[in-house]
């Protein structure tokens, strides 16, 4: 007769299997004061407790980006809205960084360049196209911390 592990010692191995990717996300949510950052890690943990799953939805999102409805969370512009008027300013500062990267003046320039800005037409959609943008950076910077190969 096999005796598993997690027979004898539950709890350790169950710590054993979640000193993954799930834990090093809680720790890069411990060790950071960003706000936007905080937030964007605790929506993917909420979805999935597997890090396999974990893997993938983050693969999705870089992927096919929040446009595709993969982040339940940030669908309807009420949410979207919401979640830009919160880290406004966090994602400006992204927004700003990345602009100085790549060649643009600022951030307010980088939006103007932002694949469907130049199809907006109201207040609620532009605060939607920067809060896709802040939570897709943010989270593309979160797994360029996890190391993972997306």
């Amino acid at each position: 007769m096999t005796i598993c592990k997690d027979m004898i010692k539950p709890l350790e191995l169950k710590e054993e299997q979640d000193c993954s990717i799930r834990i090093r996300l809680n720790k890069l949510k411990d060790n950071s004061s960003n706000r936007l950052k905080q937030a964007v890690i605790d929506i993917i943990l909420s979805y999935y407790s597997e890090d396999d799953e974990i893997k993938a939805s983050i693969e999705d999102i870089l992927n096919y980006g929040c446009v595709s409805g993969c982040v339940s969370d940030l669908i309807y512009y009420k949410q979207t809205t919401v979640f830009y008027q919160e880290y406004k300013e966090e994602i400006f500062d992204l927004a700003n960084d990345q602009a100085q990267d790549i060649g643009y003046e600022s951030a307010s320039d980088l939006f103007k360049h932002l694949n469907g800005a130049n199809q907006l037409g109201s207040v609620d959609q532009e605060e939607n196209l920067r809060a896709w943008f802040g939570f897709e950076e943010m989270l593309r910077i979160v797994a360029y911390d996890l190391e993972l190969e997306v």
